[in-house]
């Protein structure tokens, strides 16, 4: 689901990248890999500010940029 939320927001349908970002989070949270989370919520991130919904874009990039602290990932 990640790689297809990828394609989709590199197709430039951000929409349905969101969608998959969403459907791939909850499945992430519950086998706890942050390093995929971490993957998840960039995407949702970058997604949602392409579509210009700065809020949603600040909060999903904050938790990306916080798990990358934790993980030592250098963005």
């Amino acid at each position: 689901l990640v790689n297809i939320g990828s394609i989709y927001q590199n197709m430039g349908n951000y929409k349905l990248a969101i969608e998959s970002y969403r459907k791939a989070l909850k499945l992430i949270k519950e086998i706890d890999n942050k390093v995929f989370l971490y993957n998840v919520y960039w995407g949702l991130g970058t997604s949602y500010m392409s579509i210009k919904q700065y809020s949603e874009a600040l909060s999903e990039t904050f938790a990306a940029r916080d798990l990358a602290k934790e993980l030592k990932i250098k963005s």
